[in-house]
């Protein structure tokens, strides 16, 4: 058997949405502006493997078009919807002597009070720019 432990990684990336909270920050904000279904057909879309996330994610954008203070919401919405433990997990891996960097398709202005649930530091967040 091969011995894997001369592999190292000095940085580990999460996603956001669906990984770290169990927030459904799209759909949350789809449901305000009254365009659930067509944002739910786009993300089944993608889930199907369909469709570029990037392309996707930038509809997404269009369609919905977040305000500085819906994207605020939308941080606090995952950070009140943490998943067991994900802010114990994030802290074992930096006891550990790894870099811990969350990335998400929210903007980056919800990303603040995510982060800070999370206990990491917002230079290790990154997020769409509005």
């Amino acid at each position: 058997m091969e011995d894997l432990t001369k592999e190292s990684f000095d940085a580990i990336v999460f996603d956001g949405e669906g990984t770290l909270s169990s927030a459904l920050p799209w759909q949350h904000l789809a449901q305000k502006k009254g365009v659930l279904l067509e944002v739910n057909n786009y993300l089944s879309l993608l889930s199907q493997g369909e469709v570029d996330s990037v392309e996707l994610f930038d509809k997404l954008f269009k369609l919905l078009s977040p305000s500085l203070n819906e994207s605020l919401e939308l941080g606090r919405l995952c950070a009140e919807r943490l998943v067991q433990d994900a802010k114990g997990l994030l802290h074992l891996f930096q006891s550990l002597g790894k870099q811990v960097f969350l990335l998400t398709q929210l903007p980056e202005a919800s990303s603040v009070e995510f982060a800070q649930a999370l206990g990491l530091a917002e230079n290790k967040v990154f997020g769409k720019q509005l």
